[in-house]
């Protein structure tokens, strides 16, 4: 709900700093045209972030963090206020430990493979998500189907269901990249247990005459 408000302020340009967004816009506007316009918001908002991670591209939006946050860098970056150059060097300067660095050869060549087809692609996902989905229905369809059949349907179910709930959880919170990383562990096993279910549901079907 924060996330999608905040969304809603900064995409509306009604505020500069998201962090000020709600007290800002209710004395402006009113509680009840906040109300309105953050109902609306809200739905258009969250069904972005639902398709978010399955698009071509990973574009940057309004009121979401740039992907470049988890991305390597060949640069130490800063991040004010919390994470500026002068907070960092303070706090070396008082608990020690050396001026952060980059070991740059490593650096290139992570974020060159990163860039460069080092990530599983939206639409790979997405076929996961109808693998998965389709394979968890199968338990509903073959119900009579034997022990061997239904192991792997009931795994597939298992991660499908996992995967989509830590998603649909943390997007009602505030939409991240790095609340990705469940679903590669989760949807990617899910789609592949479904296509091997769907494989031998395919297999297991008489042949006419």
């Amino acid at each position: 709900m924060a996330s999608a408000m905040r969304k809603m302020a900064v995409y509306l340009g009604l505020v500069e700093d998201d962090h000020r967004y709600d007290e800002q816009y209710q004395d402006e506007y009113g509680s009840d045209e906040y109300d309105e316009y953050g109902a609306e918001f809200i739905d258009q908002g969250e069904a972005r972030d639902v398709v978010r991670p399955f698009a071509l591209t990973r574009d940057g939006s309004p009121g979401v963090t740039a992907i470049s946050r988890w991305q390597f860098q060949t640069y130490y970056p800063y991040f004010a206020p919390h994470a500026s150059r002068q907070v960092i060097d303070s706090s070396v300067d008082r608990y020690g430990g050396g001026r952060p660095a980059v070991w740059v050869p490593a650096a290139t060549f992570l974020r060159a493979y990163q860039l460069h087809g080092g990530y599983t692609p939206g639409p790979l996902f997405a076929l996961c998500v109808l693998a998965g989905l389709a394979g968890s229905a199968s338990l509903l369809v073959r119900r009579r189907a034997g022990q061997a059949a239904r192991e792997p349907a009931l795994a597939c179910l298992l991660f499908f269901a996992s995967g989509v709930s830590v998603l649909l959880v943390s997007d009602v919170f505030e939409f991240s990249w790095r609340y990705l990383l469940p679903a590669l562990v989760t949807l990617v096993p899910a789609g592949a247990l479904g296509i091997a279910v769907l494989i031998r549901a395919a297999r297991a079907r008489p042949v006419p005459g």
